[in-house]
């Protein structure tokens, strides 16, 4: 699967950017690329600095998931919160950040689920 700088833009299937470089993945993992974790918002969850994430692109969530999302164009990785049928949260793993709430104001697009984490050695 192809290693991206960032979460491809658009919904699925749209144009993707260019791989920094590939990664061998086993065949039971459902991942159509990775993204190398960066910045302190995993701070407190599972997910270290260099780690790399397998992500699946899909649209069907549930609740508890972890996501990579576009918060106003900044890729973030959050865990998917499905309060009721109209509301959802977007709490990051680190515990010293607020949970983000689509609104006017944030523009929030999820791109994928995290199907693994292979840890950075």
């Amino acid at each position: 699967i192809p290693i991206l700088p960032s979460a491809p833009p658009g919904p699925p299937g749209k144009r993707k950017p260019r791989a920094v470089r590939n990664y061998y993945v086993d065949n039971d993992i459902p991942a159509d690329y990775a993204l190398v974790a960066t910045g302190s918002n995993m701070t407190g969850g599972c997910i270290g600095e260099g780690d790399l994430l397998l992500i699946e692109v899909c649209r069907d969530f549930a609740n508890g998931n972890l996501v990579i999302a576009e918060v106003n164009k900044k890729t973030t990785v959050n865990k998917y919160l499905l309060i009721n049928e109209k509301t959802v949260i977007l709490q990051p793993l680190n515990p010293s950040l607020e949970p983000i709430l689509p609104t006017d104001d944030n523009s929030v697009e999820i791109k994928g689920i995290i199907r693994a984490i292979h840890k950075k050695i």
